[in-house]
């Protein structure tokens, strides 16, 4: 079973479109160990799937700052 992180989009930027939701899974996906990313701009929350159990959480965040979005884990 795979292990997942949710994160909810809590900052003043929040995702707006699908080309946001793209832009979140496509920089989540460059860290390493995350297999998998469902982002949903409704509901403002992001779904993670871990490839590895070492996957930093930090590493997640400090990747959705670089595009403006404050998360919290959910």
């Amino acid at each position: 079973m795979s292990e997942k992180v949710n994160f909810k989009v809590v900052g003043g930027k929040t995702m707006n479109c699908g080309g946001c939701e793209g832009r979140v899974k496509a920089i989540l996906s460059q860290v390493p160990g995350v297999a998998g990313v469902v982002a949903d701009s409704s509901t403002q929350l992001i779904e993670v799937t871990l490839g590895q159990a070492n996957t930093k959480v930090d590493d997640m965040k400090t990747a959705l700052g670089a595009l403006g979005y404050q998360v919290a884990v959910v």
